[in-house]
């Protein structure tokens, strides 16, 4: 899985669970914080659970906890799906 199928896997996730999300962010990419996005954490877990049923796998609670912008989302997932 490249960069740009993660990309838009994280848009897909992001729109499944938070529509609307997309009116807060000019330009989505690797250096976009979730902070800064208009999701809650309830949200981001829930986006974390779509990605997962997607590429059937399952990330360390640890590895998750130090997810904060869009870029280390793709890391994880780069990680975890190779």
């Amino acid at each position: 899985m490249n960069e740009n199928e993660i990309l838009t896997l994280i848009k897909s996730g992001l729109d499944e669970v938070a529509p609307g999300w997309s009116k807060e962010v000019k330009e989505f990419g690797p250096n976009v914080k979730f902070k800064d996005m208009a999701v809650d954490s309830v949200q981001i877990m829930e986006m974390v659970g779509f990605i997962e049923d997607r590429c059937h796998c399952q990330f360390a609670d640890e590895d998750l906890a130090q997810v904060n912008k869009v870029g280390d989302m793709i890391t994880l997932i780069k990680k975890v799906a190779a």
